[in-house]
């Protein structure tokens, strides 16, 4: 069901929009870990060290594929505390705490429209409780006392309840 996905899709590119700065810097400390053969190495070893389920490098996104994007968040997110170390030594620029909590608020959005993209046979129960699985996320978020949380989901809330 292509709209049905259409519909979580722009819901998703509206909380990108609000999260862009910590998108940014999520993406520029990722490239800088990437960057350098001995950063990348380093890297791996911390990976390897704490036993985090993840082989190789996080991935850098194509900015006009936003589920490639919360690919890179995802991976990200798993090495957050490595990545954020690393991103330090160049001093600017470096994901705060928000930015990885803001990054942590897209994931039930786009598990929801991979759930719904990827099955040929989509069920009017299930997209269903999808749809109103993120209504309710939305609705909590406006319920909360961090302003800028609060002020986000309100912008998601009149996208949500457009479609």
């Amino acid at each position: 069901m292509r709209c049905c996905a259409h519909f979580l899709n722009l819901i998703v590119k509206e909380a990108l929009k609000e999260i862009d700065e910590s998108v940014l810097r999520i993406r520029s400390a990722v490239k800088y870990v990437r960057t350098s053969p001995s950063r990348a190495t380093r890297f791996q070893k911390c990976v390897e060290l704490e036993k985090i389920q993840y082989k190789g490098l996080p991935c850098m996104d194509v900015k006009t594929r936003w589920n490639s994007t919360y690919q890179m968040l995802e991976v990200a997110l798993k090495d957050n505390t490595y990545i954020g170390e690393m991103s330090r030594e160049k001093g600017r620029g470096v994901p705060s705490d928000s930015d990885w909590e803001n990054a942590e608020s897209i994931v039930p959005f786009f598990d929801a429209t991979v759930r719904i993209s990827d099955t040929l046979y989509v069920i009017s129960d299930m997209y269903m409780k999808k749809v109103f699985a993120i209504g309710r996320f939305i609705r909590h978020s406006c319920d909360s006392v961090d302003f800028i949380t609060m002020s986000k989901a309100e912008r998601m809330r009149v996208k949500y309840e457009k479609y």
